[in-house]
């Protein structure tokens, strides 16, 4: 069995949240890619960060899936493929079949998953069923300035 670390790993979205799994990643030895088209994402700027050009920048479309698919036939072991924001889980999940082929990816990045990760209700919902902890969240059901939620201090 191969050590993690003789995985690369991609992570899609370069956010705070991105670089956080960035440098939890190199601080283990794994070699990381990254994926944000937004240029001044900070994770871009990171010292940890292994830049290709077919992927870099790439906005999720036919040029990212080219581009990862030729770069995980080109690994020695399959990579991990990371989605650490909202942006690219859809495009991830639309291809899971094509890039499950060459990248190690959650089973929760199938077609049928996405929609559960990207309905914040939906979301929060089945987090409840299944006896996630998480904060008290609250959905407006009309426009207009939100009801307040603070308890009054005694």
């Amino acid at each position: 069995m191969a050590a993690p670390n003789e995985h690369a790993a991609v992570v899609c979205t370069l956010s705070a949240t991105g670089l956080a799994v960035i440098r939890s990643l190199a601080a283990q030895g794994v070699r990381v890619y990254g994926v944000d088209r937004t240029r001044t994402e900070i994770g871009h700027y990171s010292r940890f960060i292994t830049r290709d050009a077919r992927i870099a920048y790439a906005d999720a479309g036919p040029a990212l899936l080219g581009g990862l698919l030729a770069l995980g036939s080109e690994q020695p072991r399959k990579p991990v493929l990371y989605a650490a924001g909202d942006t690219y889980i859809d495009f991830i999940c639309a291809h899971h079949q094509e890039l499950r082929e060459r990248f190690i990816l959650p089973e929760s990045m199938r077609p049928d998953g996405a929609s559960v990760l990207m309905d914040k209700q939906s979301f929060y919902a089945r987090c409840r069923e299944l006896g996630v902890g998480l904060p008290a969240t609250f959905f407006p059901t009309r426009a207009g300035p939100p009801p307040s939620c603070a308890i009054p201090r005694s």
